[in-house]
């Protein structure tokens, strides 16, 4: 910062005197020059700094205390919305008004006493105007006792249904993996597609985290090649791990990943310009540092959370107190969000997102919406050690056990080990996710699916041998297995619709017709036809379009 005699050279006479008076000093020089010498002569002294900081009101010392703890400089824009604005005017009007007697903000008290100043200097976005203690008064500012430490925002009535912090994306991950094992992935134009079949969606937890999902598969490199695949060395070592060390390793590399930008994922808001930039990870940070000091294991208000995010670090993700510059809009309205008083519908909505969706798709997070009372959230053992950095709690050890029907049909509680979940997806067809359970049936297509991922159908007995529950594999499915590796596939069933007409020549013609024929399946009579239930609405348009409407 500079000293005090180079701020003070840029001040007119009338202003020096303003100053010696509030120090209580008699100024007699001839011209500005020399006032200047003697006024920074006077203010360098350590004893009268301390006395006059001791007689500032609690306001203005509560100001000067923020410039000294800042490290002697803060944004002028972040200053001013707290502390007050120094008003701009000329000599004439200066002494006409008096504004260090007339009800003077915190941040004129210290100005007109030259505690502070306001000067421009480089910082990460450019030069900024920032106010300042000058360098050789901030060596002699007494330290001010920091209030006791209280955590951001204030309890909550305990909700009567909520989300429960399980490992959702921890389970979603194993998903995503055992999905490229068995088809890989392909980026397109450099960035991950999202389209997964609606068979393997219905196995996702949270949908809506699919897109960080991805992301933290690449940046832990689990994914690797391409097309996308597992990579042996890095995605067998995090199967191994339990539900609670995934969702550990998932919420580290989300910490620390600058390729996943939380508030351009956030919805509700379109993004325009190349010239401006955010940084996602100190803006991370800045809230999970506050959520820090959130009580753990209790209900917490989101809005006073949100409010006190706002009270104490406002500038969370905009180090240079800059609401202008970015051009953001409202998604709905089209309306530009810009400028402080929009801080609620962009940085505040940024903080509610944070957490409600990653750290609640995280399983960090106990989450309560939408029942007529405040919106509500509740820190876990899990998220208190991974936001103190502190090693993760000894969980549980993960114990559950698939139940082999005799149908086939294979029954995994969330709770069966990743690894051997990751396997049963590997040697059967997926179904769904239904009660706390995902349903898998083993088909011939399954295990020719997997004997050409060079697993046999002997390590498949072996294999459910291992991870079946207190039933074991039922004798019928084991002869039905060991006959399907002697005679292949001896039966098949399919889901189908049946298109049926008034005669056997009304069904030729749609025969010949080139748009139609191929749609058309084996024949099921002179009147009727099999086509698969995928192509009913594509059929229908076409009957439609040769001028018959069907039933």
């Amino acid at each position: 910062m500079p000293p005090l005699e180079r701020v003070l050279a840029d001040y007119d006479l009338g202003l020096l005197r303003i100053i010696a008076e509030l120090w209580g000093l008699e100024l007699n020089a001839p011209n500005q020059r020399e006032a200047v010498a003697q006024v920074s002569a006077w203010l360098r002294d350590p004893a009268r700094v301390s006395a006059q900081v001791a007689e500032l009101p609690p306001a203005a010392r509560a100001a000067l205390e923020a410039v000294r703890r800042a490290g002697g400089r803060l944004p002028l824009a972040r200053f001013a919305r707290t502390h007050g604005e120094v008003r701009a005017m000329g000599p004439a009007r200066r002494e006409r008004e008096q504004p260090w007697r007339t009800d003077p903000s915190p941040a004129e008290m210290l100005w007109y006493r030259a505690l502070t100043a306001h000067g421009f200097f480089e910082s990460e976005g450019g030069a900024q105007e920032f106010v300042f203690i000058p360098e050789d008064l901030l060596k002699f500012i007494p330290d001010s006792p920091a209030p006791p430490a209280s955590p951001p925002g204030r309890p909550a009535p305990a909700p009567s249904t909520f989300t429960r912090a399980e490992p959702f994306l921890a389970d979603d991950m194993v998903t995503l993996l055992a999905y490229a094992q068995i088809s890989p992935l392909r980026l397109e134009g450099g960035t991950l597609t999202t389209r997964l079949p609606a068979g393997v969606r219905r196995f996702l937890r949270v949908p809506e985290g699919l897109d960080l999902c991805f992301q933290l598969a690449l940046d832990l490199q689990l994914l690797s090649d391409t097309p996308l695949r597992p990579d042996a060395q890095r995605a067998r070592p995090f199967l191994e791990l339990s539900r609670a060390e995934q969702t550990r390793r998932l919420a580290d590399a989300w910490r620390a990943s600058a390729n996943w930008n939380d508030l351009r994922r956030m919805p509700g808001l379109t993004f325009e310009g190349a010239n401006w930039r955010n940084d996602p990870v100190s803006s991370r940070e800045a809230i999970l540092r506050l959520l820090a000091d959130v009580p753990t294991g209790e209900w917490w208000s989101l809005d006073s959370f949100v409010a006190a995010v706002k009270e104490r670090a406002p500038d969370f993700q905009r180090p240079a107190g800059d609401y202008d510059s970015w051009y953001i809009r409202d998604a709905n309205t089209g309306e530009y969000l810009r400028g402080f008083e929009n801080w609620e519908r962009v940085d505040g909505a940024l903080v509610r997102w944070l957490v409600t969706e990653p750290l609640r798709w995280l399983g960090l997070v106990e989450v309560a919406r939408g029942q007529g009372a405040e919106d509500a959230f509740r820190v876990t053992a899990s998220a208190h050690a991974f936001l103190q950095r502190k090693p993760e709690p000894a969980a549980a050890s993960e114990s559950a056990r698939v139940h082999i029907g005799a149908n086939g049909v294979l029954r995994v509680p969330l709770t069966l080990r990743p690894r051997d979940r990751f396997r049963v997806a590997r040697i059967a067809r997926w179904l769904g996710l239904e009660a706390g359970e995902y349903i898998y049936r083993l088909t011939p297509g399954s295990l020719r699916r997997a004997e050409k991922q060079g697993i046999p159908p002997e390590r498949v007995v072996d294999f459910l041998r291992a991870v079946a529950d207190e039933r074991g594999l039922p004798p019928a499915l084991h002869g039905a297995l060991q006959r399907w590796t002697r005679h292949g596939t001896e039966a098949a069933l399919r889901e189908t619709a049946v298109l049926r007409v008034k005669s056997a020549e009304l069904l030729e013609t749609l025969r010949r017709t080139p748009k139609l024929k191929d749609y058309l399946g084996q024949p099921l009579g002179p009147t009727a036809v099999e086509i698969r239930r995928d192509d009913m609405e594509r059929v229908r348009d076409l009957l439609v379009e040769l001028g018959l409407l069907t039933d």
